[in-house]
């Protein structure tokens, strides 16, 4: 948020400038091994989102080396990549309502760990959100609201899905959906 106010007041004042999606600097070792940048990562969180969290490190290639619990929440050391962490802050907000905190420093250069999944965009298990399931989630207290209707796709955006996996992901629940629904002839 602070960068978007900066661009737009530079913006204002006439200056050009072009911001994009950041990017991790790679290197290659000596003997041709390409080498990323690790990271240690901190988060403070409440325990009933210690679960949700612990899954997003470990999506993003992360390595838990500590965890304390205090009183009513825990804190996390964790090794992770430095790409891993591009997103992560949003998903720390958004998984404990912005009761989370983050920190991190870098540690050093690694071999390379390998791919990180793309996100999952879709919400609801068949892709379709029920007025039963949706009033579930906006009444609940421990949940964010959405702003959803029945009848009403889940899933993000289609052509973005498609550059992270390569195919469309609500196909795969479409036709898993239909061989459920067919009726036996």
């Amino acid at each position: 948020m602070q960068i978007a106010i900066l661009v737009e007041q530079m913006r204002r004042e006439g200056y050009e400038l072009m911001v994009s999606r950041p990017e991790v600097i790679f290197h290659r070792a000596e003997d041709g091994t390409l080498l990323e940048p690790l990271e240690n990562l901190y988060v403070d969180l409440p325990n009933e989102n210690l679960g949700d969290i612990l899954q997003s490190v470990a999506n993003r290639k992360g390595e838990v080396v500590s965890m304390d619990h205090h009183a009513t929440r825990v804190s996390i050391e964790a090794i992770i990549p430095t790409r891993g962490l591009i997103g992560f802050e949003t998903d720390l907000v958004n998984l404990t309502r912005g009761e989370g905190l983050m920190s991190h420093l870098f540690r050093e250069y690694a071999p390379f760990k390998g791919e990180i999944g793309a996100r999952s965009w879709c919400d609801g298990v068949d892709g379709i959100g029920s007025q039963h399931g949706l009033r579930a989630q906006q009444h609940s207290a421990t949940r964010p609201a959405f702003n959803r209707s029945a009848g009403r796709r889940l899933c993000g955006n289609d052509r973005r899905r498609k550059r992270a996996t390569g195919r469309f992901a609500s196909q795969s629940l479409q036709s898993k959906t239909s061989h459920q629904h067919a009726e036996p002839g």
